[in-house]
């Protein structure tokens, strides 16, 4: 799914940000993190929230995600004091809170044995046709 906000494009299927068609570069977790924001921007996202859907799970420290918002700050151009894209609820948590549209992908699947065909609203087709072992 694409993400577009400012003039930022966030990939998620190919895991890449970039800004008027240039890619930037953004570490996997950083990624991860801005990614989360965004599909739930808007919402208020605790630390907590953050940890359990970003990190898996796993323990890390409050300094990591200080620092893990810092860099996304840092790759969108925004900064603590600017808030332009992240806006910290002191003592809530974290908000994305630039516009976000997306455009989603839809693929739909052609059985070939049925000869049934559906399409979706893109009038995008895709055939999924069995493999024959010719050995």
């Amino acid at each position: 799914m694409l993400y577009r906000f400012s003039s930022f494009t966030l990939d998620s299927t190919n895991y890449c940000l970039s800004n008027s068609e240039r890619q930037l570069a953004i570490e996997p977790q950083v990624f991860d993190l801005l990614h989360y924001l965004v599909v739930n921007n808007i919402k208020v996202i605790s630390r907590s929230e953050l940890m359990d859907n970003v990190w898996a799970g796993r323990i890390v420290s409050d300094t990591t995600l200080s620092g893990h918002i810092k860099s996304v700050r840092k790759v969108l151009g925004d900064s603590g004091n600017q808030q332009s894209f992240i806006k910290t609820v002191h003592g809530r948590g974290y908000q994305f809170i630039e516009q976000v549209t997306f455009d989603d992908i839809q693929i739909t699947a052609i059985n070939v044995e049925s000869q049934s065909a559906k399409q979706d609203i893109n009038g995008a087709l895709v055939a999924v046709l069995p493999f024959i072992n010719r050995s």
